[in-house]
Order: structure tokens, then C-alpha cells, then sequence
């Protein structure tokens, strides 16, 4: 090819738009005044990709069409597939450990999704990691606490009512309009010991405690009659 061919301009009366530079392998759109598209289109003129120089966006797919990414390794294996089709990213496979890091404006990783030990991290690097789970409603009904350890479980007024402390080695059960229990089974799933909140009461093999202090509290009333 002639040294002419090598660098191609199409401009208007304001200047340069679009620059093919075979020198460097460059395409360059838009610019003096004009916003630099690059639209692909199907067999049909539908177009399936769209580059947006004004908005900075990439559009994959539409018009009957999944969008798809996907990156390989040097090897060509495929390590990263954002799959249109799904809503799925795949990270991982083809010999290679799946990693999701997120970071603080600092650029610090605070959360870490790590495909390789399949452990999920949250916290660290001067923030304290918790997770929260919701219901159906939004309403938080599970909270993992990271800065001391502690879970909380609510009920659906929102009230904790399971309180589990790691730094104090202490479990609280009800309170809030809730009666707490502890229910304690053998292997056959069998109830064996209950700690009831609301009777004030513990329950082992059947038998109440209160009861059982009850009668100790009636003989020891008979025996002091007897020897009065």
C-alpha cells in the first residue's frame, strides 16, 4: 500500500472527525464540535453495538441480539464472561482463580470475593465489615457485625431478638414484645432441655425445674411442721 493510504482523514469545514492512522493502528471519531459514534450492525441494519463518545457508554446486544464480553487469558482461554443473555459475570475457570476486590475511595480493598479459598472478606483496612440480610419487604433481618463480632436477628417489627456478642462471650434471646427460648434436641431431633423465657422456667427430660423446686420448697415445709 502507497504512503497515501496509510493516514485517512474525514473532516468537515471545522476540522478533522474521524482519523484512520495506519502508522499506529488508531481510529479516531469525533471532536471539533461532534460527539464520536461507532455502531455496528446485524445481516438486518439492526445495530447490535454501539459505542457513545458523548455518553461514554458501550451498548452490547438488543434488536434479537445477547450482548457478551468476554476476556481471555494469552492462552485464549476465557477467564472474565459478562453474559448478556443471563445477567451473569463469570469470573474464573480454565485454570484460573475467580477474584472480586472492591475498594475505598483511598483504594484500599475492603470487600474481597475470592474465587480461589471461596471465602467472602468484608472489612479491613480501616472500616468494619458487616453484612446484612432483608426480607422480601427490605426490612434487615440478619446482621453480621464485624466490629465485635456480634449477630443480631430481628423479627418482622424490626426488633432484635437474638443478640449473639463475640467480644463479651454472651447470648441474649427475646425481649421487645418477644419471649426468648433455647431449645436444646438429641440426635433423633428429640427436645431434651428448654430455657423459657416467658414461664421463667427450665425443662430437662420433661421435667420443670420450677416444679421441681416447688416440691423441694413443699417437703422442706412438711419436715420443718414435723420437727417444729
Amino acid at each position: 500500500m502507497s504512503d497515501q493510504f496509510k493516514y485517512i482523514t474525514l473532516a468537515d469545514e471545522q476540522g478533522e472527525n474521524i482519523i484512520l492512522d495506519g502508522n499506529r493502528g488508531n481510529i479516531s471519531a469525533g471532536g471539533n464540535g461532534h460527539n464520536g459514534d461507532l455502531r455496528l450492525k446485524n445481516a438486518e441494519g439492526e445495530t447490535t453495538i454501539h459505542i457513545d463518545g458523548e455518553a461514554a457508554n458501550l451498548h452490547l446486544g438488543g434488536n434479537g441480539s445477547n450482548g457478551d464480553i468476554t476476556v481471555r487469558d494469552a492462552e485464549g482461554k476465557t477467564s472474565v464472561h459478562i453474559d448478556g443473555s443471563n445477567g451473569n459475570i463469570g469470573l474464573g475457570g480454565a485454570g484460573h482463580n475467580g477474584d472480586l476486590r472492591v475498594k475505598n475511595a483511598e483504594g484500599d480493598v475492603t470487600a474481597h470475593f475470592d474465587g480461589g479459598t471461596s471465602n467472602v472478606i468484608f472489612g479491613g483496612s480501616g472500616h468494619d465489615g458487616d453484612l446484612f440480610l432483608t426480607n422480601g419487604d427490605g426490612k434487615t433481618m440478619v446482621h453480621l457485625e464485624g466490629h465485635d463480632g456480634s449477630l443480631h436477628l430481628f423479627n418482622r417489627s424490626g426488633f432484635n431478638t437474638f443478640h449473639a456478642n463475640g467480644v463479651s462471650g454472651s447470648l441474649t434471646l427475646g425481649g421487645t414484645q418477644s419471649d426468648g427460648e433455647l431449645m436444646v434436641k438429641n440426635s433423633r431431633g428429640e427436645t431434651v432441655i428448654t430455657i423459657d423465657g416467658n414461664d421463667c422456667d427450665i425443662i430437662i427430660g420433661g421435667k420443670s425445674l420450677n416444679q421441681l423446686m416447688a416440691t423441694v420448697a413443699e417437703l422442706q415445709a412438711r419436715v420443718d411442721a414435723m420437727t417444729a
